[in-house]
């Protein structure tokens, strides 16, 4: 055994031990796709996944429910994922420049990050003695 056949063998067996196996996944008979089998080739382990394939968020629209809760099943089996979905557009700013976005479908309210308005001259930051000020909220900045 080369050198390089040493090293290739001491790659593939890290690769192994950290728990990235080569092989392609296929189904497993008799259980839903998203259940999923391969055997390693490079270390003989036979390994089980599932891998769920989602369709698209919908919003659950129940009473009992927030308006951006929404779902996701899987095609495949009866899995489902829920998360509270926002569409936010943003608003305006705050007192302080931060900007405010607020939800097209149930109208929460966040804020985002600050965004000052500089004084600016012929399209260049105004500086007085190293400091810049926000004409929006009064910020003095260096």
């Amino acid at each position: 055994m080369g050198f390089w056949d040493k090293v290739k063998s001491a790659a593939t067996s890290a690769k192994c031990l950290t728990g990235w196996h080569a092989g392609d996944y296929s189904p497993i008979t008799g259980k839903p796709q998203c259940n999923v089998e391969k055997t390693c080739p490079d270390c003989n382990k036979y390994i089980t996944a599932i891998k769920h394939k989602f369709n698209e968020w919908q919003y659950i629209n129940s009473v009992h429910s927030h308006k951006c809760d929404s779902f996701r099943s899987c095609i495949h089996c009866d899995a489902q994922e829920t998360k509270r979905l926002h569409e936010f557009k943003e608003k305006g700013k705050n007192s302080s420049c931060r900007i405010i976005k607020q939800c097209s479908v149930c109208h929460e309210e966040e804020l985002g990050s600050t965004s000052h308005n500089w004084t600016q001259l012929m399209g260049r930051d105004l500086k007085i003695q190293g400091k810049r000020k926000c004409r929006d909220c009064g910020t003095v900045e260096n």
